[in-house]
């Protein structure tokens, strides 16, 4: 599923990033991911479970700007367009995989397009947000970064909650029981 895009950034060109949210590896040999006016065919390449593949228009400028990057395919051979684009992913047989279709207030700024968490529909804008700044590629998303985190809290905050009273019993029976000796 498509899960990030950058679109005209001037230091890095355009990259756009693709998650693999099964549980097995997938070959993308021969897909395709086409905008209105282009496509690219992937070359020989498999997807781990869980794990991202960065498509870029211009590998070196990428790499300069994202060393860590692990699993990254250049030269995409095309730009996207910042305001308004339709993106498409297709399996090498022509069945339409995903897509992803945005229309923006213009702005000047470098942003990202990011999915909110990898569990929701992407082809529904309001799953996505606009962040400025470079993005996030090979990594997750920082809105699912920040919701693990609060839901991890609160997990926390229960377990505190529940170890007070649990603590709080224990002294009330220890001192009724000095009470009644």
């Amino acid at each position: 599923m498509i899960n990030e895009i950058s679109p005209n950034d001037k230091r890095t060109k355009d990259w756009i990033e693709i998650f693999n949210r099964s549980d097995k590896e997938v070959s993308l040999k021969d897909w395709t991911l086409a905008d209105s006016r282009n496509t690219f065919v992937f070359p020989d390449v498999s997807l781990g479970p869980n794990d991202y593949l960065v498509v870029c228009e211009n590998e070196e400028k990428f790499r300069r700007q994202f060393p860590q990057a692990y699993n990254v395919i250049g030269e995409m051979g095309f730009g996207l367009n910042k305001r308004d684009e339709r993106l498409q992913l297709f399996s090498k047989l022509g069945a339409s995989v995903d897509s992803i279709s945005y229309d923006i207030p213009p702005t000047d700024s470098t942003f990202t397009l990011s999915l909110l968490l990898p569990t929701l529909d992407n082809s529904d804008i309001e799953n996505w947000e606009i962040r400025a700044g470079i993005g996030s590629p090979n990594l997750p998303n920082p809105y699912y970064v920040e919701s693990s985190i609060r839901m991890i809290q609160s997990q926390w905050m229960q377990v505190g909650v529940a170890a007070g009273v649990f603590l709080l019993c224990i002294i009330l029976l220890v001192l009724r029981h000095r009470h009644i000796l």
